[in-house]
């Protein structure tokens, strides 16, 4: 296995922060999964992962609304994404991806697509 970049580091703890936070647990094998090229994953795993993107996103942002952190966390979330998007592709890359542009309002010309949009060129 290769050095993790900065944005899987950053993925990869905000994932495990809120799987502890839900109460779940996530082994090694699941991290291992996280980090390799898999074409096939379970559902349950995907909403594992997602749901605890949500909820670390959702934590971060309420943390900084209530002044807990002074810096706002959302320019955090989009370099990382960013940097992410034009990394290696792994389960992790394609789960946050999916994860991104599901969960924010598709009305707006998101993040995500401005990126595609980038590469396309």
């Amino acid at each position: 296995m290769s050095r993790l970049s900065t944005p899987e580091k950053f993925f990869i703890g905000r994932i495990l922060y809120g799987i502890e936070q839900t109460g779940n647990n996530i082994e090694q094998e699941d991290i291992e999964l996280l980090l390799s090229q898999r074409l096939e994953i379970g559902d349950e795993f995907k909403e594992k992962i997602k749901n605890a993107l949500i909820f670390s996103y959702c934590d971060d942002i309420d943390k900084f609304k209530r002044k807990i952190v002074t810096l706002d966390p959302r320019s955090m979330w989009d370099e990382s994404l960013k940097k992410l998007y034009k990394g290696r592709e792994t389960v992790l890359r394609d789960l946050v991806l999916d994860w991104y542009s599901s969960y924010f309002d598709k009305k707006e010309k998101s993040l995500l697509d401005k990126l595609k949009s980038l590469f396309r060129r």
